[in-house]
């Protein structure tokens, strides 16, 4: 039997998933911590979904099923609604969670009760095996991260339920396809977020799986909330300059071929300092350190400038915000001698 109030609600949108949804579910349904629901919202599927779903015997797995199309966001808003669990972790039907991630996330939540809303880090599979999403950290990163990108990985999050009713927090169907990073946008200023340095999460990356029509509106929607927070700063970019912040910060819009291109970066970069400076908005050590390793994500991406490029990292205000792991340094160091001899 489901629990009348298990302490988790696991929220699964999926729409067509025949292919994964099976390897998902039990990912969910193999934890070590039992107390939760799977609640899996079908958004109007064509394909098995549904009769895959029905094959399940657990009775923690509820299927809601919808005959219209919700799309992504109205079916996350329907899982917030209908979820009975104290905290709410949300999972895509093509991902796989690890066995201790619910305990995980769980326990940490349990410790703090200040926090709302945790997330974890993420290794990929499919078509970039291996790769680790590595969000910031603390809730100062979370917040200055924020400025740029959504700063959590969505399927790896988990959030306090009552934080989330207590102030209105839903996904906002005005910003389809980052409706995540708007909401996250609002709810890191209400109360104290974090990323843990755990991988919960297998993530799946496959070819085809976001059309290019909705990576347009994705980035155009993206662009949006972070002129908001641009606005809050005091500064009000040019769409060419609202695109220029977006690619920097998000390691776009690369390589970086010209020393004028990476000039630019800099001084944009300061401009975000001095505007931070002023307004306050951020915490300026955790400001200072997320704008430190965009500054590192910029100069890798400007191996063609070879030396110049290392000179450039070395000499800048940016770079001493963070240390530079040697990892990171002998990357930089490949990166400039690979174009500069090769």
């Amino acid at each position: 039997m489901i629990p009348l109030s298990p302490k988790i609600t696991v929220v699964i949108p999926v729409h067509n998933g025949a292919a994964h949804i099976r390897e998902a579910v039990d990912s969910i349904l193999t934890q070590t911590f039992t107390d939760f629901e799977c609640l899996v919202i079908d958004d109007a599927s064509s394909d098995d979904t549904v009769r895959i779903l029905q094959a399940f015997k657990d009775p923690r797995l509820r299927l809601i099923e919808s005959r219209d199309r919700l799309y992504i966001t109205g079916a996350l808003n329907l899982g917030l609604s209908q979820a009975k669990g104290a905290y709410v972790a949300r999972m895509d039907g093509d991902d796989i969670a690890l066995p201790d991630r619910l305990r995980i996330q769980f326990d940490y939540l349990e410790a703090h009760p200040d926090t709302g809303l945790c997330g974890g880090l993420a290794r990929a599979f499919g078509t970039r095996q291996g790769l680790l999403f590595r969000p910031p950290l603390s809730h100062g990163e979370i917040q200055s991260y924020a400025l740029f990108d959504s700063p959590f990985i969505h399927p790896t999050v988990m959030l306090r339920r009552d934080a989330f009713l207590r102030n209105q927090l839903t996904f906002d169907p005005a910003f389809r396809h980052c409706e995540d990073y708007e909401l996250w946008s609002r709810a890191i200023r209400l109360f104290p977020c974090a990323n843990l340095n755990r991988v919960v999460l297998h993530y799946r990356v496959h070819p085809g799986g976001v059309t290019q029509a909705a990576w347009s509106e994705m980035d155009a929607n993206a662009a949006r909330v972070a002129a908001r927070e641009l606005t809050a700063l005091k500064l009000n970019p040019d769409a060419a300059t609202l695109e220029f912040h977006r690619n920097i910060g998000r390691g776009r819009g690369v390589p970086i071929g010209r020393r004028e291109e990476l000039i630019r970066v800099e001084a944009w970069l300061q401009t975000l300092g001095a505007a931070n400076d002023q307004v306050q908005r951020y915490p300026a050590r955790e400001f200072r350190r997320v704008v430190s390793g965009i500054w590192y994500s910029a100069c890798y991406h400007a191996g063609p400038l070879g030396a110049w490029m290392l000179a450039r990292y070395l000499a800048s205000p940016h770079r001493r915000a963070r240390l530079t792991s040697p990892r990171e340094g002998a990357a930089l160091l490949r990166a400039a001698l690979n174009r500069s001899f090769f």
